[in-house]
């Protein structure tokens, strides 16, 4: 929401006056949306959220999902297997992925986890500050060790839980950073990767000639951000409409690079964008959109879990939200 030019754009359009508060992790979304839910006409959030917040937030009837169609096919493939109540929609998309620095590490599409976190060696590496993402690398870590293949097929509420002397074998002897704004680390002489959301990193990835950006065919899927109108009023069917129609999804593509669910980035005049979205175009087709159904009992067990993962893992983890 703070894409230059598009709260006016859509104030504007449908005349109205925009407010909006912002969350820095997935469970404070959860805390804001229990104790403040009634407060808002809109709400943008991960996929990974939607199953914890379906009952609440679905409405029976809703306009918004009509321009679905006009998504790009492998995208609408995956809106509708998700079988989404017609409010709720895709704001964005984005990959993960490494971006990696070649003067520290040398990282191929052939490295299973454990050896990319071997090849860093005492070097410094940035972890997403996410239960869900933390348990998706975990699990691909022990999954390759245990039968050389990923987890895909399998849900994570339904793996095994994971214990502190599982993190700290995966990371072996790397300096981890958890932290959700990672950039600047990426200014460390002793930075070697960081497993991240590509959108958020690759301007980083493209002006050094030293970084660059990995999407991996193993390791590598596709989240998505939603949005859902809370209400069918004329004026919030009007911004919901607006915020998500092609053309506001392409401004939110040129200032985030954030993927637009119509995929459509053909015209971008920046030549660093093009580049990532020539990577994620190509990846497209053959990666799968997360989107795992658990419970809040199984969430709050992801990050309870993770919390003491994070804070019981040996000295060269730390923790930041700087």
């Amino acid at each position: 929401m703070d894409t230059p030019h598009l709260q006016q754009y859509v104030q504007q359009k449908c005349h109205v006056k925009l407010s909006f508060d912002e969350y820095y992790s997935n469970t404070e979304f959860l805390h804001r949306w229990h104790t403040g839910q009634r407060d808002y006409d809109l709400a943008i959030f991960s996929n990974n959220m939607y199953h914890l917040v379906k009952n609440e937030i679905g409405l029976p009837e809703s306009p918004l999902s009509q321009q679905v169609q006009q998504y790009n096919p492998y995208v609408r493939a995956a809106y509708q297997s998700g079988h989404y109540p017609p409010n709720v929609v895709y704001f964005d998309l984005t990959m993960t992925g490494f971006i990696w620095n070649d003067q520290v590490v040398q990282l191929n599409n052939t490295d299973d986890i454990f050896t990319i976190f071997k090849k860093a060696g005492n070097n410094l590496v940035v972890m997403m500050d996410d239960p869900i993402q933390a348990r998706i690398i975990m699990s691909l870590g022990l999954s390759q060790a245990k039968h050389g293949t990923n987890y895909a097929g399998e849900h994570i509420s339904d793996l095994a839980p994971l214990t502190v002397d599982d993190f700290n074998r995966l990371i072996q002897k790397t300096n981890v950073f958890v932290a959700n704004n990672y950039t600047r680390f990426f200014t460390d002489k002793k930075f070697a990767f960081a497993y991240t959301w590509a959108s958020a990193s690759f301007n980083t990835a493209t002006e050094s000639s030293h970084y660059h950006l990995l999407i991996h065919p193993e390791m590598s899927y596709v989240a998505t951000d939603m949005l859902a109108n809370l209400d069918n009023r004329p004026a919030t069917l009007c911004v919901a409409r607006a915020l998500t129609e092609p053309k506001a999804a392409r401004m939110i593509q040129a200032y985030s690079h954030y993927i637009s669910p119509y995929v459509d980035g053909e015209s971008s005049n920046d030549k660093h964008f093009k580049a990532y979205y020539a990577l994620f175009k190509h990846a497209l087709p053959n990666v799968i959109f997360l989107n795992e159904p658990y419970s809040y009992k199984q969430y709050d067990r992801l990050q309870r879990t993770w919390e003491l993962i994070r804070f019981e893992a040996n000295d060269n983890v730390k923790i930041t939200k700087n």
